[in-house]
């Protein structure tokens, strides 16, 4: 149950949503998660689901190629 005041026919079937998604500077669409690093930050772009079913490993990757002090 999503919530226990949640009672049978509270809920009804309906067309999947939209979701954001990210498009480059020439207008393509980003499938992929997308890593942009500056000198100061790392940016994690583009992290669609289910791509967070793997964020330990991912965060694994991304924190064993940061710049080392």
């Amino acid at each position: 149950r999503i919530s226990p005041h949640a009672k049978k026919g509270c809920m009804i079937p309906y067309l999947s949503g939209i979701r954001a998604q990210v498009v480059n500077r020439e207008g393509k669409m980003l499938d992929d998660i997308t890593v942009e690093r500056t000198e100061n930050s790392t940016h994690i772009i583009n992290a669609v689901s289910p791509g967070m079913t793997c964020a330990l490993p991912f965060a694994e990757v991304i924190a064993d190629n940061l710049p080392k002090p």
